[in-house]
């Protein structure tokens, strides 16, 4: 938390507790790939992730536009409908950036860091494409604190009110 409040360059002090917004709250964990800056997004209620990668220091001026981005590219790849995806990127605003109160998506979240960096030497993360892949890959990675077992399937629960296939 201290990572992304010095990337964002504001105060800790100036922050509160985290709020419901879209799904509830959005956790962020600041880490890097190599030598290129990453953050990872995941909600606390569906464990879904959102990564950015190869991040500088003028793109955190922007990282909710590119957060709602990423979020909806990653959701159409999923298979998600258009007017749900629609839906979902506009709930993402306003942002709002409180601290982090969940030991349980903390713990996931370093999971999926780790799977994250160890698929990561295995593709060129360079290209776009490449990208979308390891995200979705992450969406894919069984998380045992989910009924569902998948991210991606408890989003499709949440979103779209649909018991996985």
């Amino acid at each position: 938390t201290q990572k992304m409040f010095d990337e964002l360059r504001i105060s800790r002090k100036s922050v509160g507790e985290p709020e419901d917004g879209f799904l509830g709250s959005w956790f962020t964990h600041v880490f890097k790939i190599g030598r290129k800056k990453c953050v990872l997004f995941m909600n606390d209620q569906t464990l879904y992730t959102v990564l950015l990668y190869g991040l500088k220091k003028k793109d955190f001026e922007n990282l909710n536009r590119r957060f709602v981005s990423r979020l909806t590219a990653n959701l159409m790849l999923d298979g998600f409908p258009p007017e749900v995806v629609a839906s979902a990127g506009m709930a993402c605003h306003p942002v709002a950036w409180g601290k982090t109160n969940n030991r349980s998506v903390l713990g996931s979240m370093n999971d999926l860091i780790f799977v994250c960096k160890v698929m990561a030497e295995r593709r060129d993360l360079e290209l776009e494409v490449e990208l979308l892949e390891l995200n979705q890959g992450l969406n894919k990675t069984p998380m045992s604190s989910l009924k569902e077992v998948y991210a991606v399937d408890r989003m499709k629960v949440v979103l779209e009110g649909r018991e996985p296939a």
